[in-house]
């Protein structure tokens, strides 16, 4: 069967991180390009992250570090992966802090 012809070898193969993105959004994502990906609004957009400090699964420290690239503000919370369900009021206080903030505000 034929490869698609818009997708790299490396972006259907992923590139180590489990990503398999066409080559014009993986190239942007790569460390080291010297830009923010082309694809991403976070430096207009506000942004709430809550990194469960438990988390193995994602590991917090690489949800933390995506959270700081991005400028959000970040809550932590002692907690596994599904943060959502053993901290359901700490999480929905985040939500309603970023509703409350960008109430109003277009997109």
């Amino acid at each position: 069967m034929d490869q698609p012809t818009h997708l790299s070898h490396t972006a259907l193969q992923g590139s180590g991180s489990g990503a398999s993105l066409p080559h014009d959004q993986s190239e942007h994502l790569r460390p080291g390009r010297g830009t923010a990906p082309a694809l991403a609004a976070r430096h207009h957009s506000q942004c709430w992250t809550v990194v469960a400090t438990g988390d193995k699964a994602a590991g917090a420290d690489v949800i933390r570090a995506q959270a700081q690239r991005a400028g959000a503000d970040i809550s932590e919370v002692d907690g596994s992966h599904v943060i959502m369900i053993s901290q359901p009021q700490a999480v929905t206080d985040v939500i309603v802090t970023a509703a409350t903030a960008t109430a109003g505000s277009r997109r």
